[in-house]
């Protein structure tokens, strides 16, 4: 946002190409679409001409994809033997796990953590478990929910 004297024109470079004009305090802004470090440039002309320079670093938005599963198998054959919430790009997660009666067997705090289907150091009982989560990207992406899931060590 342009904090600059109201009284003044503007002209930006924005350093990828593009450049504007704003009067005053007006806003104005620039996307980019490559990463990167850019100088960027606004300056005033007339009695008093000036400038000022920054250098910012553009980051391209990655897609927050999470995929929740409804069924895993603790049964120790190297296949699916943990409960995960599949994310790319999270930058953050926090989930819980309930068991049917409400009370919180685990705790899934950073992205791609494993529940490996034990509750205070004893395997947990095969049924139907609660997840609630929420996981966050760049770019304020986030997704949020809850779901039923089977825990079968058979």
């Amino acid at each position: 946002n342009n904090q600059t004297n109201s009284d003044l024109n503007y002209t930006w470079d924005f350093g990828n190409g593009l450049t504007a004009g704003t009067l005053g305090n007006e806003a104005t802004s620039s996307t980019y679409n490559n990463t990167g470090d850019f100088v960027v440039t606004v300056s005033t002309q007339g009695n008093c001409p000036s400038a000022y320079t920054l250098v910012i670093t553009a980051l391209i938005s990655q897609p927050l994809s999470v995929k929740v599963p409804t069924i895993f198998t603790s049964n120790n054959d190297g296949f699916n033997d943990g409960y995960l919430i599949f994310s790319e790009n999270a930058l953050t997660q926090q989930a819980t796990i309930y068991n049917r009666w409400g009370t919180v067997v685990a705790e899934l705090n950073e992205p791609n953590a494993v529940w490996d289907g034990t509750t205070n150091g004893h395997e947990a009982s095969d049924g139907t478990y609660y997840i609630t989560y929420w996981l966050l990207g760049d770019n304020n992406q986030e997704v949020r929910g809850s779901t039923y899931f089977q825990k079968i060590s058979n």
